[in-house]
């Protein structure tokens, strides 16, 4: 395999195509196409070679011709779309006007679109292939939700509520859950999971010019339930990290997961620069009446931010004390539904950071986040059975299983 890199920009494709001449007109075509989104091509000259550079991350749209040296067919697109497709890349077909019928084909497997290489022009080819990412990137968007948790000051719990929601999302919708613990001066995250991950979030910052699923497994540490955790750097008295960069790795990591759960600290110029990755934020609220009144003002800015009040979900942790306030008068004062109120459960709470894993799945706190979990997914309520109930279904069962058989044989 011969791979050429040919151009820097802002759309990486990589061509899979085995005639040079060709591949030298898609440079041409790209490097003329004007506008404002310009391409930086890789080639490659087989599929080996083609999955090769996908393996190594970077790719953002493959243009693949069906007919290779070592492949054919559909079986050349059904390799490449194992591998582009688990990564979240758009495939584009290239085909010759008598394999049309078989492009088509791979539009019902999977393809983005396809393009007869005797039609292509420069202005076709850059509107198929920004189509694709565009389309792609909305798609991601819709499919993935990202939740920010906030706390409205310290010590109110923000970072529990976090990792419970977290460890409940991936528990009752049993879905790809990511916990990001983007609370870069403290980073409390893996500490209260009990996980050592290898690698922080910083890692995959310094590496997210090769950060494809593969290097991005290598860096999350993983709970016994499979929920993915991303570890902050920890940098007590450091500058943050600038906000950009840490927004290019949750767009890069987006695909992977079906929910995303990011611990944002407190209110600060990094938590604002990174809510419009969200598309609902929790802001996390005591009871005592510094709590409540920071909550307030956390409330106002996220509003003044550009966050309307259907994306704001207030969580109430009752933590050591009783309300203040009762919970229809907290909504009437913040100006929002109060989402939960998490209630009282000190001694469960204590045992678990003890042990350093989340609450058992029968305390209080853990019941409540599974009830919030089940309604932010869209999931029905679960039903609780009284001891009642649990003990007349165990006394029908139990006599069913000592009645006599009163079937009559025939014979």
């Amino acid at each position: 395999m011969e791979k050429k890199r040919m151009e820097q920009s802002s759309i990486s494709v990589l061509l899979i195509e085995d005639n040079p001449e060709f591949a030298q007109l898609v440079l041409s075509w790209l490097a003329t196409s004007g506008g404002e989104v310009a391409f930086a091509l890789s080639w490659a000259d087989s599929l080996a070679g083609g999955l090769g550079e996908i393996s190594r991350g970077g790719v953002d749209v493959v243009l693949l011709d069906l007919g290779l040296p070592d492949s054919d067919g559909l079986g050349t697109f059904a390799a490449i779309q194992k591998h582009a497709g688990a990564r979240g890349i758009p495939i584009i077909v290239l085909s010759g006007s008598d394999t049309e019928s078989l492009a088509l084909q791979t539009i019902q497997e999977g393809a983005e679109n396809y393009l007869v290489k005797g039609a292509c022009n420069a202005p076709l080819l850059s509107r198929a292939l920004r189509y694709a990412v565009a389309k792609h990137t909305a798609e991601v968007a819709s499919r993935t939700r990202i939740v920010g948790v906030i706390g409205a000051k310290g010590g109110v719990g923000a970072t529990t509520i976090a990792c419970t929601l977290a460890t409940e999302l991936r528990v009752q919708t049993g879905k790809r859950v990511l916990l990001a613990d983007l609370d870069v001066q403290a980073g409390l995250v893996a500490f209260m999971m009990g996980v050592d991950p290898p690698y922080s979030f910083q890692y995959a910052i310094a590496n997210s010019h090769r950060l494809d699923q593969s290097c991005w497994n290598a860096i999350v540490a993983r709970t016994p339930n499979d929920l993915h955790i991303a570890a902050s750097p920890a940098y007590l008295g450091h500058d943050d990290v600038p906000a950009e960069t840490i927004r290019q790795v949750i767009a890069m990591v987006q695909p992977f997961y079906d929910w995303v759960v990011l611990d944002l600290g407190r209110l600060n110029k990094l938590s604002v620069a990174l809510l419009d990755r969200t598309n609902e934020v929790f802001v996390v609220t005591g009871t005592g009446m510094a709590a409540l009144y920071e909550a307030k003002r956390a409330v106002g800015a996220l509003a003044k931010a550009g966050l309307g009040g259907e994306r704001i979900r207030l969580i109430v942790n009752q933590a050591d004390q009783a309300p203040t306030l009762q919970q229809r008068d907290m909504s009437s004062i913040f100006g929002i539904e109060v989402y939960a109120m998490v209630p009282q459960d000190t001694a469960e709470l204590q045992k678990a950071l003890l042990a350093r894993k989340p609450p058992a799945e029968t305390s209080a706190l853990r019941k409540q986040m599974a009830e919030v979990a089940r309604r932010l997914a869209g999931l029905p309520k679960k039903k609780n059975r009284s001891p009642l109930s649990q003990l007349l279904s165990l006394s029908e069962r139990f006599h069913k299983s000592t009645a006599p058989d009163r079937t009559v044989g025939v014979g």
